[in-house]
């Protein structure tokens, strides 16, 4: 009988990443068995690690969200704690029973197709993200009108620090006032 889970894998960056895809790949074909169904992947990249794991600070961040059997789950789980590609992983079960037709057509997709939406997807966020940057380098009318500048009067608590510093009752080498006795 079906589930459906949700299942995150952190891989190491230290292996080259076509070397990762086919590690996930070897997964993504073990879910699919018996009738599983990779409804969704996700492949949130590289980031920083929370804390270091296996003395790795970054980690590539994949999320699948799938319909198989537990048998399945269980034999990726046991195949996962053994490679060394595979940082760390969670498995969340969402439902005791997958019902197909509750899932949109277009929503579920194979592993390729899921992987060619993510990349399409990981292209269009960098070009916006250039587009962003360069929004950000290009000054506006409005930046080149009004200049910055500080204010001419000191306040009260720079003339307080001022004065707490420039005062000439104490050692330079010490913070002991000059006219106490030194034992």
């Amino acid at each position: 009988m079906l589930k459906e889970y949700e299942f995150t894998v952190i891989t190491s960056v230290q292996i080259p990443e076509t070397e990762a895809k086919a590690a996930l790949k070897k997964y993504e074909d073990m879910f699919t068995v018996d009738g599983g169904l990779v409804v969704e992947k996700d492949e949130w990249g590289v980031m920083r690690l929370a804390y270091p794991i296996k003395k790795q600070f970054k980690g590539r961040y994949v999320c699948y969200k799938l319909a198989t059997t537990h048998t399945a789950i269980a034999a990726a789980e046991k195949l996962m704690r053994i490679d060394q590609c595979i940082l760390r992983y969670l498995n969340i079960k969402l439902a005791d029973s997958f019902d197909p037709s509750s899932i949109p057509a277009d929503s579920v997709s194979s592993p390729q197709t899921a992987a060619s939406s993510a990349d399409s997807s990981a292209a269009s966020s960098a070009a916006s993200s250039a587009d962003n940057a360069k929004a950000l380098e290009e000054p506006t009318s409005e930046d080149s009108e009004q200049p910055v500048s500080a204010p001419d009067d000191n306040s009260a608590f720079g003339e307080e620090v001022t004065e707490l510093y420039s005062s000439d009752n104490t050692d330079t080498h010490t913070d002991t006032p000059k006219d106490t006795p030194k034992e």
